[in-house]
């Protein structure tokens, strides 16, 4: 209690009190003058430091001279002080030297490791706004930064969806570049700085994750369209220092003048994406919710500059994933595909070669078309050609759009034309590797070059399918396919460990079909092998029934596998067995020119069953 009397009589805290609340509104009045660019950031930073060291420097001062009446300066008091002020200024060294001479500006001033600098990763800014007001902004920025890049010729940048896939997640840039094969990560923030804002921007080395370039841009809020051209030509500034070339960009065209409307449509653009977060989650009230504020958002936007061809493009967009969700439901599908062409009239009225709306109305033609929800034939015939036409000219516009890339290979796979189908699916992968149909593309391609015999493809393709998309029972099933060929070694102990996988991870059940369609394959493995007695064995086991398999399909995969073991008699009878039970699979049978049958392809009773006009007239 002594002390506490003492402490009392010299006013220590109310001197101390005193001292904190006239340093705050120091402090407070420093940091809205740096704010407003006034004074410079370091300082804010100087004046901090000043203010805590002031702290022990007021205990000294209120425990030596806070009693009523004249106190001595004494000798310990000097050093408590001398102290004091040594540490402070110590500390402002160090914050003034840390500031002019960043510890990162030490870098070499070459790449390190073997990953390319000209393959880049832009990372979603960061909005650091004190009530993050600003996401839509630094979402925006991002996008448009990632677009004006990729159209240089010169680098490789990683699209916006694998941007999205490292979005929030608290990974260091090293580990982001290597997801990436990275060599360069740009990333960036968004904040308010009075009534402006601000871009910070830094580029990173993507093989150490050390940070070599920064820089700042300030714009007014009512100069967003000006921001947006700003930050693309900043980082083409910082990454001709580092990479030692012109990185050539070009502006986007279908840019409003309406600073508004762009920021409506970023904020249509982030509910978008939220709504795709919702129903990740299985949260379809939410999605729903969330793609209606997106439309709000891009309608308000449309009304704010009518000779814009995006927001009604964007609007199409939010329709045609209603209609990919509502396949279930013709008539909703239906309704939801006319609506987005209906936006899409707008857009053409606005510009009738917009990449975008070409593509877009080339996807809704192609789902009415896929849905069959038009029942006329040769009406429906029409719509898939239109739907190509659409997407081809979408591509030759803009080649970068791999969405439609994507689309024209699923037609041109529709068509039985292996061919375009691999050529335009490996142009979608390249465009963009982290796209939601990158497992199919990735399936596609393994796919057609199996079909075409190009197994060092198809090898490639199944590997980097089961690398990405572990859990996804097509890529063990590629790898069953692979030892069944010519393109493996037959590794039978391999085949029934992919077997058991392959049944794990679709859940099948022993004797089911998808059971009975792997045994087969693992027969083909084990007939590849030499042990034609233990493939019968297993083709024997594998034979179903017609509750199970009413179409036969299992008999004319056995069919493939007979016809390698050189047994063609036993092959021709299985399939007339299965085409007699599926005899619309007869008229030109799609998987008669392959491969697969080459043993039976000039025979005339298998030409007779596919359907060859020359095999029934004797030609």
């Amino acid at each position: 209690m002594k002390l506490w009397d003492e402490l009392k009589e010299r006013r220590i805290t109310q001197v101390v009190i005193a001292y904190l609340a006239a340093g705050w509104l120091v402090l407070a009045v420093v940091d809205q003058l740096v704010d407003r660019q006034i004074l410079p950031e370091l300082f804010y930073r100087v004046t901090l430091v000043l203010y805590l060291g002031g702290i022990g420097a007021a205990i000294v001062l209120g425990w030596y001279h806070g009693e009523k009446g004249r106190q001595k300066v004494t000798g310990l008091e000097t050093v408590l002080l001398a102290i004091v002020t040594i540490v402070t200024l110590s500390v402002v060294g160090l914050v003034v030297r840390s500031h002019l001479q960043p510890p990162e500006m030490a870098i070499p001033t070459a790449p390190s490791g073997d990953l390319d600098p000209r393959r880049i990763a832009v990372l979603y800014f960061d909005d650091d706004s004190r009530d993050q007001s600003l996401g839509h902004v630094a979402d925006g920025l991002t996008e448009s930064l990632i677009d004006q890049l990729a159209q240089s010729g010169s680098i490789d940048v990683v699209s916006r969806n694998g941007a999205l896939q490292v979005k929030g997640l608290n990974l260091s840039r090293d580990s982001i570049a290597s997801i990436f094969d990275a060599g360069t990560v740009v990333s960036g923030s968004v904040d308010a700085a009075g009534t402006d804002v601000r871009v910070a921007l830094s580029i990173a080395d993507g093989g150490s994750g050390v940070i070599f370039r920064r820089a700042t841009l300030d714009y007014p809020e009512e100069d967003l369209l000006e921001l947006t051209g700003g930050v693309a030509e900043e980082v083409a500034h910082l990454l001709r220092e580092w990479l030692g070339e012109e990185v050539e960009l070009r502006r986007q065209s279908d840019e409003t003048a309406d600073p508004q409307a762009w920021a409506l449509l970023q904020r249509g653009e982030r509910a978008r994406k939220a709504a795709e977060d919702r129903l990740a989650a299985h949260d379809l009230a939410g999605f729903e919710d969330a793609l209606q504020e997106a439309d709000g958002h891009l309608a308000q936007a449309e009304e704010r500059d009518p000779s814009w061809a995006r927001p009604p493009t964007a609007r199409a967009q939010i329709a045609l994933r209603y209609a990919q969700i509502s396949r279930e439901n013709p008539m909703e599908a239906s309704r939801a595909i006319d609506e987005g062409l209906a936006h899409l009239l707008r857009a053409f009225d606005r510009d009738p070669r917009f990449a975008s709306a070409l593509e877009t109305r080339g996807l809704l033609r192609y789902l009415r078309w896929r849905y069959n929800l038009e029942p006329d034939p040769g009406a429906a015939t029409r719509l898939v050609e239109n739907a190509e036409a659409d997407l081809h000219a979408a591509v030759r516009i803009d080649p970068s759009m791999a969405t439609a890339w994507n689309v024209l290979s699923i037609i041109y796979s529709e068509k039985s034309d292996p061919v375009n189908a691999k050529l335009t699916a490996r142009r979608a992968y390249d465009e963009d590797a982290f796209s939601r149909a990158a497992d199919e593309l990735l399936w596609r391609l393994y796919a057609t070059s199996y079909d075409l015999e190009q197994f060092q493809d198809a090898i490639h393709y199944c590997a980097e399918g089961a690398r990405r998309f572990s859990t996804h029972y097509r890529f063990t099933e590629c790898q069953l396919w692979l030892l069944a060929s010519r393109a493996s070694t037959p590794d039978v102990d391999r085949a029934w460990e992919l077997h058991e996988r392959y049944l794990d991870l679709t859940g099948a059940e022993p004797g089911s079909f998808s059971d009975r369609t792997a045994r087969i394959i693992v027969g083909g493995v084990l007939a590849r092998a030499g042990m034609a007695d233990s493939a019968d064995a297993v083709f024997a086991r594998a034979r179903s029934t017609p509750e199970i398999d009413p179409g036969r399909e299992l008999l004319g995969l056995e069919a493939v596998f007979r016809l390698q073991m050189g047994e063609t008699d036993e092959a021709l009878e299985l399939v007339k067995t299965y085409l007699t039970a599926s005899p619309s699979h007869r008229g030109g049978w799609r998987w008669s020119s392959h491969w697969w049958w080459r043993g039976l392809q000039d025979h005339p009773e298998f030409r007779a069953l596919v359907g060859d006009p020359a095999a029934s007239t004797g030609n």
